[in-house]
């Protein structure tokens, strides 16, 4: 069990070290266009993405792909090549240092990445996003959570925001070999 944390740990650092990479100038405008939207799961982000001339099933193995790196310690939920449909967990992790007035804190989250791949086109939407208390999920409501955390739902709005700009990045930018 212990080891299970320790990775768990881990995992979530090269995470949230791979969150919080600076994407490069041109995925900038990337991250101010997604914006968060309130659903009947809590707040969700969405970003459609046209991708020229790549078949469903390019865009369906390059965003498994990204998918896989970024979710290193989970499974795919789901992972349909006819239907171009991919499914799995996202772990942002904010680390708010230590100041003069502040404790510093660690917040812990999971949040579903749905990928839909068809008509040259793929759709990603990060929904059910929950706050990790524990080992215990709990979800998120962001009107509290805005007012409660501000420096926190803040760095999370970037971290989910820049989980997107990435996924665009590598799909549409794929370079074959």
């Amino acid at each position: 069990m212990k080891n299970l944390r320790i990775t768990g740990l881990a995992t979530c650092f090269m995470l949230s070290s791979f969150a919080l990479a600076t994407p490069p100038a041109k995925s900038l405008s990337l991250v101010t266009s997604i914006k968060p939207i309130m659903t009947n799961l809590g707040e969700s982000y969405t970003d459609v993405v046209d991708c020229g001339n790549a078949s469903q099933l390019d865009l369906f193995r390059r965003a498994r792909l990204w998918l896989v790196q970024a979710a290193a310690d989970e499974s795919l939920l789901l992972s349909d090549p006819q239907t171009g449909d991919l499914a799995g967990c996202l772990r942002p992790m904010i680390i708010l240092p230590r100041s003069a007035s502040s404790a510093g804190s660690l917040h812990r989250y999971r949040c579903l990445l749905v990928i839909e791949c068809a008509n040259r086109k793929y759709r990603a939407t990060i929904t059910r996003i929950d706050l990790d208390d524990n080992g215990r999920m709990q979800p998120i409501s962001p009107q509290t959570y805005r007012q409660k955390a501000p420096e926190v739902y803040a760095e999370l709005d970037k971290q989910l925001k820049g989980f997107l700009a990435s996924l665009q990045q590598d799909v549409k930018g794929y370079k074959p070999f």
